[in-house]
């Protein structure tokens, strides 16, 4: 077993075979390591195992929604896993506020900077919730990020964006 800090662990098994373990961070072509072998005849052997690890990269899909004035809206981001070795970690799924620190909770702002509600999120579903808590409010929302970091630690972020549309009053002449 020979292990390179920064890339991972070689493991030469007794028929020869080459196992290599990368760190979860490590992509690209590593060190490699040399492997000795006297074949029945007595002669010795060498080869060279080289690895290439290549990046696991998680994907997401954003989230939109409509509905009117004072109505508290939902959307459902995914995060995508970008290979069953490195599944999204849930526990890791936050919002993002406006400087890009995880947060529990977000002001939602209008597109001139006015709060206009909150934004939360369900970490085992994905749903983020919006609640107005400016009820006269209708118009766009600036998007909430949402982000999510796979089981090596690679984070991927989207968003989640809902849309208030006015309520009208009617009436009838008597």
């Amino acid at each position: 077993t020979k292990t390179i800090p920064g890339e991972g662990t070689y493991t030469v098994a007794p028929d020869g075979t080459v196992t290599f373990v990368p760190e979860k961070s490590f992509t690209g072509t590593g060190t490699g390591v040399t492997v000795k072998r006297v074949d029945k005849n007595g002669t010795p052997v060498t080869a060279k195992y080289t690895p290439t690890v290549t990046p696991v990269t998680p994907t997401a899909t954003p989230a939109e929604s409509v509905a009117p004035q004072g109505v508290v809206q939902t959307g459902t981001v995914t995060f995508t896993e970008g290979d069953p070795v490195a599944p999204i970690d849930k526990d890791t799924i936050t919002l993002l506020d406006e400087n890009g620190k995880p947060a529990a909770s977000v002001v939602a702002k209008s597109p001139e900077g006015k709060e206009i509600g909150t934004f939360t999120v369900d970490k085992e579903t994905g749903v983020v919730t919006f609640t107005p808590t400016d009820k006269s409010y209708s118009g766009d929302v600036v998007p909430v990020k949402v982000q999510a970091k796979d089981a090596n630690g690679t984070a991927v972020e989207t968003t989640y964006t809902p849309k208030i549309t006015p309520v009208v009053p009617t009436g009838e002449d008597v």
